[in-house]
């Protein structure tokens, strides 16, 4: 969600834990595509939490930073530390871009080194822990609004009814259908 940001600057416990200063410089990078061999990355300012942990980034009329990278690349240079597994979509990192990343959103990236100097930090279970937060809050009732000569009562609609599950089907040969 693109928003004028509001709060203090997100603190991933992973960033706290290895006792990394989160600051203006700080960029978010989300892995948002890899198909056929190739990954793409999203570049994003560093996300800003409210007082119920939800995040929100300031409004970017340019959007973010995009940088292709072959996916044997992104997996030889940033996932053999830290994650030893294959570059998914949704993993995310925190990092300090280099001033002209610009020109490497015009083509292949041969080598992430030289924009993030720095390195990359693995964000990944803390933003999907927000993710879960803020999908969670959606879902939560609204509260109550304060009580006085003024308050605004909503309709009582009642409750919305229980889901039951059903097992999957079996097709003729006794297997799970698809």
């Amino acid at each position: 969600m693109l928003t004028e940001a509001a709060g203090a600057p997100w603190r991933p416990e992973r960033l706290i834990r290895a006792g990394l200063q989160v600051d203006d410089r700080l960029r978010y990078v989300v892995v948002e595509e890899v198909v056929d061999g190739i990954s793409v990355l999203h570049v994003w300012p560093w996300p800003r939490a409210d007082r119920k942990g939800r995040l929100s980034w300031a409004t970017d009329e340019q959007g973010p930073v995009e940088l292709t990278v072959l996916v044997e690349q992104l997996r030889d240079q940033l996932y053999r530390g830290q994650l030893r597994r294959q570059p998914r979509c949704g993993d995310t990192f925190a990092g300090v871009l280099r001033d002209r990343a610009q020109d490497a959103e015009a083509r292949l990236v041969a080598d992430l080194r030289p924009l993030f100097p720095d390195g990359l930090w693995d964000v990944s279970a803390d933003a999907h822990a927000a993710a879960k937060l803020a999908y969670q809050g959606a879902l939560a009732d609204v509260e109550p609004p304060p009580a006085g000569e003024h308050a605004q009562r909503l309709p009582d609609r009642g409750r919305a009814p229980r889901l039951v599950l059903a097992a999957p089907r079996r097709d003729h040969r006794g297997g799970a259908s698809r």
